[in-house]
């Protein structure tokens, strides 16, 4: 049986904080130890990689999946002014929608109110296109293998990740190509720029120093309210993880 670390490494991603509102880094990994706390010593306990692979996934599926304390919207920076004049244009529509079929019944089926309803689902096309909804779930299956090699190392799994090397690390940033708002950049395509010599204190300066003033191009909005959380940056996504990624650049340097 493995020990548990007395000093847990944390896996954090991009949340929102209700009670401010704003950003935070969210720890998923205070979750994962503690529902692992409760079956350790069960006969049901995974034993195999493939088997806590199954067990993380199916435990982060059920607590992050589509929970709207767990999801943010994000949008085109670019275009951020735009997406608030439609969504105040489609609340109107909508409104006055509502208002026409309440107050005069007899026009429901009427052609007026088709129209009305055309109108508003063209706006919500419009208002869909550039934004994209996501929770916690989906931003941790992006970097799932490194989310089980920490959690592994942290219930003291060593055996089952030895020799286990990282070949990405993905954050988000503004996709100008495809249908979708968003796409994962893995920063390991970077490697090439870091001097294989450099210890870990300076990896990290380096990263945190080469990433200052790169944008993402997205702006985070909070779910279901639409209010601006602030923009989303290179920097701010690998400071969540820094010392993870410094650990994983070191590891694959040293095993190149």
């Amino acid at each position: 049986m493995g020990r548990l670390r007395n000093k847990i490494i944390p896996f954090k991603v991009i949340n929102e904080n209700i009670n401010r509102p704003t950003l935070e880094g969210y720890d998923v990994m205070y979750y994962l130890i503690n529902c692992y706390k409760d079956i350790r010593r069960k006969k049901c306990c995974p034993q195999t990689y493939d088997e806590f692979k199954k067990w993380v996934d199916t435990k982060l599926r059920y607590m992050y999946w589509a929970r709207c304390q767990y999801e943010i919207i994000l949008i085109d920076s670019k275009k951020i002014q735009e997406q608030i004049e439609l969504n105040n244009k489609y609340e109107d529509l909508i409104n006055a929608q509502q208002y026409l079929v309440q107050n005069n019944p007899e026009w429901a089926d009427e052609e007026a109110t088709y129209h009305l309803i055309e109108k508003t689902q063209k706006v919500i096309r419009q208002y869909y296109n550039n934004q994209q909804k996501i929770d916690i779930y989906y931003q941790v299956k992006q970097n799932f293998d490194v989310l089980m090699l920490v959690f592994l190392y942290n219930i003291g799994k060593l055996d089952l990740i030895e020799n286990f090397v990282i070949d990405s690390f993905n954050i988000m940033v503004k996709d100008d190509n495809n249908e979708n708002v968003i796409k994962w950049f893995n920063i390991f395509e970077d490697l090439h720029l870091i001097d294989k010599n450099l210890n870990k204190n300076k990896i990290k300066a380096f990263l945190l120093n080469h990433y200052k003033d790169y944008s993402s191009g997205l702006t985070i909005l909070s779910w279901p309210c639409y209010t601006t959380l602030g923009d989303l940056t290179i920097l701010n996504q690998i400071e969540l993880n820094i010392d993870i990624i410094v650990e994983l650049i070191k590891y694959k340097f040293k095993n190149n």
